[in-house]
């Protein structure tokens, strides 16, 4: 009885020993899953980091070169508009440009006015040029400030990879 007794003993212990083993394995194995689980959170945590810092600087890059091209387009705006009006008041002054016919201060009964001296003509000529030269320049701001809005969704299309 008592060998088997130490039989039982023995078994016990080595069955025991075995489950110790298991258990210690089971806790590596838990350990090393626990490690994997951290590390995956982390690169995860650095590639979203990475992905939204890059979208940001994209982001910024897209929007300096909208400002950019917005910017062009507004001092071409102003050159091409003042040009065009210096053209304009330099042709009518010339006399290569003529302004229709209700632009020529007509009297209160539609006939030309008659008796005005040499120096009041000469200043509303003036003004006429001037009047119709300050027009076509507005005329010039608004198509450039057209053609600068097109421009502008134009390039931002490009950078955005085409119509969504």
């Amino acid at each position: 009885m008592t060998r088997a007794l130490i039989a039982v003993i023995a078994a016990l212990v080595v069955v025991l020993g075995w489950q110790s083993c298991r258990l210690h394995d089971a806790q590596i194995a838990l350990e090393q899953q626990r490690t994997a689980a951290e590390t995956a959170t982390a690169e995860r945590e650095r590639l979203t980091r990475e992905a939204s810092e890059e979208a940001r600087d994209r982001e910024d890059r897209h929007t300096q070169a909208l400002a950019e091209l917005a910017a062009q387009h507004m001092r071409e705006r102003e050159d091409d508009a003042n040009e065009k009006r210096a053209a304009v008041a330099a042709a009518v002054r010339a006399g290569e440009l003529r302004l229709r016919e209700h632009w020529t201060c007509a009297g209160s009964d539609g006939m030309p006015a008659t008796g005005a001296a040499a120096g009041e003509r000469d200043a509303a000529a003036e003004l006429r040029a001037d009047a119709a030269a300050r027009i076509v320049q507005l005329g010039a701001q608004c198509d450039a400030d057209i053609r600068a809005a097109q421009a502008v969704i134009r390039g931002y299309m490009e950078l955005m990879g085409g119509w969504h």
